[in-house]
């Protein structure tokens, strides 16, 4: 025996428990009929009908009604994994910018030194070397010498693996390699 296809078990059909909303769900349109609901839609007493049938398909009505169980859910759930904890990351940015510090060539700590009599003290500089968080801070401390391109790849991947790891992860947005990533920063530094 065929199911029937019914709105109201449409509606009531089952959703994920982790967000207060159902899946919004409508009809997929194209061709033809597309053009002929554009059409219908600028007739004045279809434009009303054809109106609430989309707006109920789209689940507006029912936002309207909905009353949330709590505070907006700002972000996907995830299951909880291992998360890194605030000394284990300040421990790996320390070390990181310590490793760079440290493994710079002659000529360059030698341009660094003429930097640091300028402006800023090297205090200052530490200081602010240690903000470093976004792409354009490692482009800066790439600049100033303060680092390589691979040191600035394998910190880049710290950040994506610890990201992950968090307690809410953060999947990057695009897929990505370590091998590749690692062998583009060493072919950089060799330049």
């Amino acid at each position: 025996m065929a199911k029937s296809f019914s709105p109201v078990r449409w509606y009531h059909g089952k959703y994920s428990e982790g967000y207060d909303l159902r899946p919004v769900r409508s009809a997929r349109i194209a061709g033809r009929t597309l053009k002929f609901l554009a059409l219908a839609i600028r007739v004045p007493l279809l434009k009303g009908l054809i109106g609430r049938v989309i707006l109920w398909q789209l689940g507006v009505f029912r936002f309207r009604r909905h009353s949330p169980s709590g505070e907006a859910v700002m972000h996907p759930v995830h299951p909880n994994q291992r998360q890194l904890t605030k000394k284990e990351s300040r421990i790996s940015l320390q070390h990181f910018f310590q490793s760079a510090k440290d493994k710079h060539s002659p000529r360059t700590k030698l341009a660094l030194q003429k930097k640091e009599q300028g402006k800023k003290s090297k205090s200052q500089k530490s200081s602010e070397m240690e903000k470093v968080e976004g792409v354009f801070d490692f482009h800066n401390a790439y600049l100033q010498g303060f680092t390589t391109p691979l040191q600035v790849a394998q910190r880049f991947l710290d950040v994506i693996r610890s990201m992950e790891e968090s307690a809410v992860p953060l999947k990057p947005m695009m897929m990505w390699d370590a091998k590749d990533i690692l062998h583009q920063a060493e072919l950089s530094t060799k330049r």
